[in-house]
Order: structure tokens, then C-alpha cells, then sequence
């Protein structure tokens, strides 16, 4: 795929650059990004001339939301969208495999690689309110619209009732559940929000070579006591639309005019 053009991200210094960018989101004038380690979003602003985002502003998650593992652990965030006063955002749900080293011995590295675990905090489908700052949007916990409804931060998280245990139910996704997502297991890694409606873009596991675009049904409003107690739960069992991935699922899921493209650009839709 040919480069269209590059742009340059410019953070105050080179501590606070997110390591391993792994989600972006323009918002107009606005760049939101994230990475796959820190469990933070960064806010950058575009340049007047455009060739360049700057006036990084980090928002810790954890401020505005009660992640399932407490605020310090990675998220990984593999997704942002922004759908009318709201940020979404997508955690990857996979799990990992143990690496091993170069100074293991074959029984150490035998055990290591027998060691699967699971990550609380990357099981995350979330959606913050954005309020207006002085210097732009802001995610926050919960603010009051205009029209006096009052939106709080919604967490859609891995247990009871959560994705996982949907897709628990699914025939054709429910046997990679438990396998790491370097193995082809469950690793989401897209995202695109459409009111309260979203996709979201497997690139885990790829089905005969065949990706997967889940369409979970529309939460419902969350109307939380405190804005700590908001939680979006689905309806029922997510739709599988399937598209071909022979080179690996979607890494993203771009809006093309209310259009969203899955796996190889040369493979169809």
C-alpha cells in the first residue's frame, strides 16, 4: 500500500512519547493516540500548517474510569473512535504467552511456554464523555450536556456478562478464547463507533483465512448512581461478519463514508 504522506508527532520530550503506538483517532483540529504499555491517552493538536500534531496532553485512564486491575496496569489499547460527544476505546483482549529466554534451559523454556495468562485491564470497551476545556476536549467521568443529560463514563470490562463471556457462546469464536493472541487467539485491534452502535475488527483469530469484524448489539444507556458504577452491558451474542484476512485480521477499522474496511487492502472489502 503506497504512503499517501507522513506526519510528524512531536511530544514534550522523549520520556513522555507513548511506547509502541498502537491506536490513533483524528478528532478535527485534534490527534488522540495511545499506546500498548501505559494505560493513558494523549491529546496533540494539529500545526497550522498541518504537516505536524504538538501540545501533547496525557490523560490517565484510571482518572475516569475503574479499570478492572486498578490504574497502573496496561490496557492496551488497540482502538480509538470519537461518535458525537463521546471517546471510545478498545482494549486488545488477548492473552500472553510466557517468552522465553536465552538463558533458559530446555526445561525452563518448556514451562515458560506453558505459562498462558489473562489481562484483566486489556478486556475494555469503554466510552468516555468528552467536555469542552479551555484548551479542547477533555475526557472526564461524567459532565452535563446542553441539553441537561448528564453523560458518564461507560465500562464494558471481562466479567460477568462482559465480551468474553458473550463470545464464550459463539461457535466460531469461542474455542480461540484461551489461546495467546500471537497464536492466532482472540486479539481485537480496531475499532469504529457509530452513535452507540460499534464494530469492532479481530486480528485474532483468522478463520480459513477469513478475519472478523464483530458487531456487538447496541449497549444500553448507562445510568449510573456515581459515575464510577456505569456499566455498558450487551443486549446478546455479538454478529461475526466475516471478510477475508488471509494475511491476518484488520489492524484498523478506517470510516470510508460510513464503509469500513477489514483485512488486506488487495483481499476485498
Amino acid at each position: 500500500m503506497a504512503v499517501a504522506r507522513q506526519t510528524c508527532l512531536r511530544f514534550r520530550d522523549s520520556g513522555s512519547a507513548p511506547s509502541g503506538l498502537s491506536a490513533v483517532c483524528r478528532d478535527g483540529l485534534w490527534l488522540w493516540v495511545a499506546g500498548d504499555e501505559a494505560p493513558q491517552l494523549e491529546r496533540l493538536a494539529e500545526s497550522p500548517d498541518g504537516a505536524s500534531y504538538a501540545d501533547a496532553r496525557s490523560f490517565r485512564l484510571g482518572d475516569v474510569l475503574d479499570l478492572p486491575e486498578g490504574p497502573d496496569e496496561e490496557v492496551d489499547v488497540e482502538g480509538l473512535d470519537r461518535s458525537s460527544d463521546h471517546l471510545w476505546l478498545v482494549g486488545s483482549y488477548s492473552r500472553t504467552r510466557r517468552e522465553v529466554r536465552s538463558k533458559d534451559t530446555e526445561a525452563e523454556a518448556v514451562d515458560r511456554l506453558a505459562t498462558v495468562r489473562s489481562h484483566a485491564n486489556r478486556h475494555v470497551l469503554a466510552r468516555l464523555p468528552l467536555a469542552e476545556g479551555r484548551d479542547g476536549a477533555v475526557p472526564v467521568r461524567s459532565t452535563t450536556g446542553a441539553d441537561g443529560v448528564e453523560r458518564a463514563a461507560a465500562l464494558l470490562d471481562g466479567g460477568v456478562g462482559g465480551l468474553a463471556d458473550q463470545l464464550s457462546l459463539d461457535q466460531h469464536l469461542a474455542p480461540f478464547l484461551a489461546i495467546p493472541s500471537k497464536d492466532n487467539g482472540l486479539d481485537v485491534e480496531g475499532i469504529v463507533a457509530l452513535g452507540d452502535t460499534v464494530l469492532l475488527g479481530l486480528r485474532g483469530p483468522v478463520l480459513r483465512g477469513w478475519a472478523v469484524v464483530l458487531a456487538p448489539p447496541s449497549p444500553r444507556r448507562a445510568r449510573a448512581v456515581g459515575p464510577a458504577d456505569a456499566r455498558v452491558r450487551p443486549a446478546g451474542p455479538p454478529d461475526v461478519l466475516p471478510g477475508p484476512g488471509r494475511a491476518g485480521g484488520p489492524r484498523s477499522l478506517p470510516r470510508r463514508r460510513r464503509h469500513h474496511r477489514a483485512g488486506r487492502s488487495d483481499d476485498g472489502p
